[in-house]
């Protein structure tokens, strides 16, 4: 079968199991003060909108466990320049930044996974670990990832097992009504996924090895609308407004200067990337 089948199997698996827990063992002190405090702010009725979103999101949201994948199995060149340097995990202070780079850190981890560079791959594991502990994730984290040394040789059991990891945190911050840091982890690994997608591409000509990410990287204005869709609902949060008029304001330009998928091409990556780099410099 097909790894990313598999991964994409294994991570809705993993969201209806978490989903379905009722573990009364767990404290709501786990929630940061961020979420306690957006979550003092709403209605039943917004809170269930919220979690329609997010239901509506996870649908429509792939893995990026399953675009690194891709990028892979189309034989494009590592490039561990492109990666959110670990040496910048010390200036994220609020819960935002740390959530946010709890995701982009997690893709940035799955594409070294996949390329097997052994240094990096231990370093981003334990800046991703370390992110856990400070966001009061780190148990659930541990629950699932906890195994990494036993198979850091082993890339795909790796793989599946740091796919089934982040989906796991993502289904257990939900279910423990953490929907903003749920969803500031969501918008750091869709931005990464989509920023390390356009720049090993950018130098890419459209051929038959290279077109299903073409068509790949222009799905992910879907991606970005669900998102949009998704931080509405949280706009009275300062940092989640910040994030939310910062990706709006990629995803318009994403839909006015590429409006097909033949329009997608080297140019207009081109174009893409600068925008695309300016909106991840802004968070991480």
């Amino acid at each position: 079968m097909n790894k990313a089948i598999i991964l994409s199997i294994l991570a809705t698996v993993a969201l209806i199991g978490c989903n379905n827990k009722n573990d009364n063992s767990t404290s709501n002190s786990l929630k940061d003060s961020s979420d306690l405090k957006f979550e003092d702010t709403l209605s039943s009725k917004q809170k269930d909108l919220i979690h329609f979103k997010f239901l509506t999101a996870v649908a429509n949201l792939p893995s990026p466990f399953e675009m690194i994948n891709m990028v892979y199995s189309s034989k494009l060149p590592y490039n561990d320049k492109l990666l959110n340097p670990i040496s910048s995990v010390s200036r994220y202070k609020s819960a935002a930044q740390k959530a946010y780079n709890y995701g982009s850190y997690g893709v940035d981890l799955s594409y070294i996974g996949f390329y097997g560079s052994k240094q990096n791959l231990l370093s981003y594991y334990n800046t991703v670990k370390q992110l856990s502990t400070e966001l009061n994730i780190e148990k659930i984290f541990d629950d699932y990832a906890g195994k990494f040394y036993d198979y850091q040789d082993n890339k795909d059991s790796m793989i599946v097992l740091l796919d089934r990891a982040f989906s796991e945190t993502d289904a257990y911050l939900r279910n423990y009504k953490r929907h903003l840091t749920a969803a500031q982890v969501l918008s750091g690994a869709i931005i990464e996924t989509h920023y390390l997608s356009i720049e090993l591409m950018k130098f890419e000509d459209r051929n038959n090895r290279t077109n299903d990410l073409y068509n790949r990287i222009y799905n992910h204005k879907l991606y970005f609308y669900h998102l949009v869709n998704l931080l509405e609902e949280f706009k009275t949060d300062k940092e989640a407004a910040a994030l939310l008029t910062a990706i709006k304001e990629y995803s318009d330009f994403y839909n006015t200067t590429v409006t097909s998928e033949e329009q997608l091409n080297k140019e207009t990556l081109g174009k893409l990337s600068e925008k695309v780099t300016a909106l991840r410099n802004k968070f991480i």
